[in-house]
């Protein structure tokens, strides 16, 4: 698969050349991986390796994602959660809940998002 040239390089040199961002920085950054979750996850897909280095800026300062190999698509209402140790690999499953708004009398039903309940 080929990806547009991104010109910025990877959020983490500039992380690791600054050695911590100013508070509006952080803000900007944290609303963009935000949106980018946000958008996977309207395409039930679960992104799955969220570090500095799989993020790219392109020649306007915006983060792109990267690395996609972690990623994965959910077929039902439950989330696979894989729990790597180094002596063993564990795989429990968690049920979706709906969130409802505790304000509202009614329960009306806010979004769809994972919650992961024991």
């Amino acid at each position: 698969m080929l990806f547009e040239y991104l010109c910025g390089g990877e959020l983490f040199t500039y992380l690791r050349n600054a050695g911590q961002f100013a508070d509006s920085t952080c803000l900007f950054y944290a609303a963009e991986i935000t949106s980018a979750l946000d958008y996977l996850h309207s395409l039930s897909i679960v992104y799955r390796d969220l570090k500095p280095e799989n993020l790219l800026l392109d020649k306007d300062g915006h983060l792109k994602l990267t690395d996609f190999g972690f990623a994965k698509r959910l077929e039902d209402r439950s989330c696979n959660i894989d729990l790597y140790s180094p002596l063993e690999q564990k795989t429990q499953t968690y049920n979706i809940q709906q969130h409802t708004d505790d304000k509202n009398d009614d329960k009306k039903m806010i979004d769809d998002k994972c919650s992961l309940n024991s």
